[in-house]
């Protein structure tokens, strides 16, 4: 996944078609729920962990993007994705995950 900041400020991961998946920067591919693949690099998993209540939700940030309770366009910019899933247990208390997802024409 790519950082692509959203109209709102809030960064985003990027889904890409395979062909354009060759990147020199460090990174985990993923899939969403449609098989799309997603590229989370390393500074971006660095952005959210800024965050200290994000640091030990990796699994929950993927299991997210593989099984959303809820996915909706995003209202300030048409290519990204917003996926919702719940987690009661959350450091924080039970909490919405939210993680976006933007994708590039081509």
């Amino acid at each position: 996944m790519t950082a692509n900041p959203s109209a709102d400020g809030r960064p985003t991961l990027a889904m890409e078609p395979e062909s354009m998946l060759i990147s020199t920067a460090p990174m985990t591919l993923l899939t969403d729920h449609e098989g799309r693949r997603i590229r989370l690099t390393d500074e971006r998993w660095r952005h959210i962990v800024e965050h200290p209540e994000m640091a030990s939700m990796r699994e929950a940030l993927e299991e997210t993007l593989a099984a959303p309770e809820s996915v909706v366009e995003s209202l300030s910019d048409p290519a990204a994705k917003l996926y919702y899933r719940f987690y009661q247990r959350a450091i924080v208390g039970g909490k919405y995950m939210c993680v976006g997802c933007s994708s590039k024409p081509g």
